[in-house]
């Protein structure tokens, strides 16, 4: 899973908001809308603030809303606590087709007075006409925005529910002169477009002009923003910046950049030179080493990735490491030499004396097995550094034997890492020599009964051209697994792009996932194997641009019919988009698809939830959460999401949480756990619906990971930096005080939770 959006919003950005994923908040009466900094008093008097998108008072439309959504299939009554506000405007921003509807009316301005109220919507609309209506609408309020507050709001909504059209609207307000967003508050139209980017929409030689400019903006956060927008747009435009003298503009600006006084500015310029992979000589050359101020260790981060893209770089890389004498304890240290190992390892094949360099640490360090006198702590820090530096010599020597003793070594608190590590050498050495045995190993690899592992090794065969390899796809859509689902039709769909590794026979097979694997827990499999279906019945001339005309095999057209077109009804709003988006290229169904609407509302929560909710559980104010790294709180206050607050407390008070390791560390964007299974596939057996909201996603922001909208579940995440790409896409539940962040920038992979537990106050504990 993956890290949904809820809270009271405008009108108008709830209703870009939803429709992705989650986010939420609740909004001071006195607020206009758009961007503001929201102050909650709670019980007890303690303040406090968060920043808020479309701050607005509630007004009539709570009533409004109310009465739509009593006629929704969602059991309003039963789920709806007298006395908890809060739970109402939960089920409001769930609200689905009712709510949507509106919203739309709310944007026209048919409710006198309501236009602006804080409403949250998570029935985005789901055919192209009323998106389209949705957009135009957005900007024909942007145009009357009574002040940058609300113009910003509408901002953030349109870069949640603009495509590509929007860019351009985007661009030439940057250029006006008296736009409602001017100096700072400009920064957020440059967002708006790295947002937009973010969901693959390309840009323009125009808007890629106008990103490279804003470089030498004389405000430091629009400059901080124009830089996060080519980071994210080049992933989809990536043929905008091919040319050299462009280039070599952007790269000029950006190493500038780099030795900003401002630390995030900094961090931005190297994120954008990592994505064009280039840096110029004149780029600083030494990191810092340094992880007590909260961005330094980040700024360190993002130079690694951008000086790993050449070849000085990473020397330059491998000396710094030579220098030190012996191996971090820090862990925020140890994230960014594990950074620097992994960049080594993917560019394996170009660096000259990577076994010499591996084995020589390794033997400096003396990192050979753990050493039972030395702390818990640093037998785990030297214990992934010795796999990291042994599948560098593996690689690097062509050789797997090499990496065996680190996998044998019983290193039973990085198992999960181990498996992960070898297999990426195996992956490496495959692809570089196009050994047979590497890839035999990978078979078998596949084909291991211990789930995790089979899933990481069916990842790893998507790209790989081996006889056996479709054969043993095709089998692994018999297991049980969900995880073995998910990554066997996941490399399905990947291979449907190449005809050399095409399966026609593999269809048979994923019809039969998507038709039978309905429980709850085999979703993410299911919802895999759909998208991989799509691709493989898809006439392979259409691959490229996604488009077709006809043409389907007549025993696909009848396959799709049977299996997916009554998927595209429903109650499920993820798995009702994925068979839409399988069906919809194909003029053959869109008549059908097009007699649907309106679509159904999402379905309601599960009876576990909804037994939760008519408990009337005194909501707590936050989590407190010990691990191997320390504790820290995850604070409730001042967030509307009470569904999914309420939920965690629960599992927290049966002691779901304790044991469980967090799977998912990627520093300087998230560390994630919650998983029973350990694999990022797992949850309490049940779907929580998402809550979205209007606060935004800085660091330290606590959200619920998803595979989609209202798959939300037992997984939480943590952010290192702030990350706008997730506002308005993934429930926030919560946020870790900035003195307690040391602590979740210590956890490694692969780290246990020792306990969660529900509180009542939100006192800081002493950081361990």
């Amino acid at each position: 899973m993956k890290p949904c959006l809820a809270v009271s919003i405008t009108a108008a950005v709830m209703l870009a908001s939803c429709g992705l994923e989650p986010v939420q908040g609740l909004a001071p009466a006195e607020t206009g809308a758009g961007v503001a900094r929201g102050s909650l008093v709670m019980d007890g008097g303690a303040e406090v603030e968060r920043r808020r998108w479309g701050a607005g008072p509630r007004g009539a439309v709570a009533s409004r809303l109310d009465e739509q959504l009593a006629r929704s299939s969602f059991a309003v009554d039963a789920l709806k606590p007298e006395t908890e506000d809060a739970d109402i405007w939960g089920l409001m921003r769930i609200g689905g087709a009712p709510a949507h509807a509106l919203g739309l009316d709310l944007l026209s301005g048919r409710y006198e007075g309501d236009q602006h109220a804080a409403l949250g919507i998570a029935g985005a609309p789901e055919d192209a006409d009323r998106r389209a209506l949705l957009e135009t609408s957005l900007w024909s309020r942007y145009a009357l925005a009574r002040d940058a507050s609300e113009a910003e709001g509408l901002a953030f909504a349109i870069a949640r529910r603009g495509g590509r059209r929007s860019v351009p609207r985007l661009i030439a307000e940057l250029r006006a002169d008296d736009g409602p967003l001017r100096g700072e508050d400009g920064a957020q139209l440059w967002t708006s477009v790295a947002m937009i980017c973010a969901r693959g929409v390309q840009i323009s030689e125009d808007a890629r002009d106008k990103m490279i400019e804003g470089l030498e903006d004389g405000v430091a956060s629009r400059r901080r923003e124009s830089a996060r927008a080519i980071a994210r747009c080049l992933a989809s435009s990536a043929e905008v910046f091919g040319d050299e003298d462009i280039r070599t503009a952007a790269v000029g600006r950006l190493t500038r950049m780099t030795r900003a006084n401002d630390l995030s500015e900094a961090r931005m310029a190297w994120r954008a030179l990592s994505a064009l992979g280039q840096v110029e000589d004149a780029a600083p050359t030494e990191l810092t080493w340094e992880s007590r101020r909260a961005e330094r260790w980040l700024v360190d981060l993002e130079m690694v990735h951008a000086l790993a893209t050449r070849d000085e770089g990473r020397a330059a890389l491998m000396a710094w490491v030579d220098r030190l004498a012996a191996p971090p304890r820090d862990e925020r240290i140890v994230h960014v030499m594990r950074a620097i190992f992994g960049e080594l390892l993917a560019r394996a094949e170009t660096i000259e004396g990577l076994a010499v360099f591996a084995k020589g640490r390794r033997e400096a360090w003396k990192l050979g097995g753990a050493s039972s006198a030395a702390p818990p702590r640093v037998r785990k820090i030297q214990a992934l550094l010795r796999c990291d530096l042994a599948a560098l010599e593996a690689v690097a020597s062509r050789d797997i034997k090499l990496f065996e003793a680190c996998a044998a070594d019983g290193e039973a608190q990085i198992s999960t890492t181990v498996a992960r590590l070898r297999i990426d050498a195996l992956s490496k050495i495959s692809s570089i020599t196009e050994g047979k045995k590497a890839a035999a190993d990978l078979v078998a690899l596949a084909q291991a009964t211990q789930p995790t592992t089979a899933a990481l090794a069916l990842s790893a065969l998507a790209e790989l051209d081996h006889p056996a390899v479709n054969g043993t796809l095709r089998a692994a859509l018999d297991r049980p697994d969900v995880g073995v689902l998910a990554a066997a039709s996941a490399a399905f769909a990947s291979r449907s792009l190449d005809t050399r590794l095409r399966d026609p026979l593999a269809i048979a097979a994923l019809a039969k996932v998507v038709g039978r694997r309905t429980a709850v827990p085999a979703l993410e499999g299911r919802l895999a194997a759909l998208e991989a279906l799509g691709r493989l019945v898809t006439p392979e001339k259409s691959q490229e641009d996604r488009s077709t005309t006809g043409g389907l095999k007549d025993e696909h057209l009848k396959l799709l019919r049977e299996v997916v077109l009554p998927l595209a009804r429903h109650g499920n709003v993820t798995v009702r988009s994925t068979a839409r988006a399988v069906l919809s290229p194909h003029q053959e169904f869109r008549g059908e698809l097009t007699a649907m609407m309106p679509l159904p509302a999402s379905s309601p929560p599960a009876p576990a939830l909804s037994a939760l909710l008519r408990g009337n559980q005194t909501p707590s104010r936050g989590l407190r959460v010990e691990t191997e790294a320390g504790s820290f709180v995850v604070d409730f206050r001042g967030v509307d999401a009470s569904i999914n607050q309420r939920h965690l407390a629960k599992l927290a008070q049966g002691g779901f949480y304790e044991g469980l390791r967090w799977h998912r560390v990627v520093p300087g964007f998230v560390v994630q756990g919650g998983d029973p299974r350990g694999d990022g596939y797992g949850g309490p057996g049940y779907l929580v619906p998402c809550e979205y909201s209007n606060i935004t996603y800085e660091r330290g922001a606590v959200g619920i990971a998803t595979a989609g909208r209202d798959t939300g579940g037992s997984q939480l995440f943590v952010t290192h930096a702030p990350t706008p790409h997730l506002d308005g896409r993934y429930t926030l539940v919560g946020f870790v005080a900035p003195e307690q962040m040391a602590v979740v920038e210590r956890i490694l992979p692969d780290d246990r939770i020792l306990s969660v537990t529900a509180v009542s106050d939100v006192d800081a504990p002493e950081p361990r």
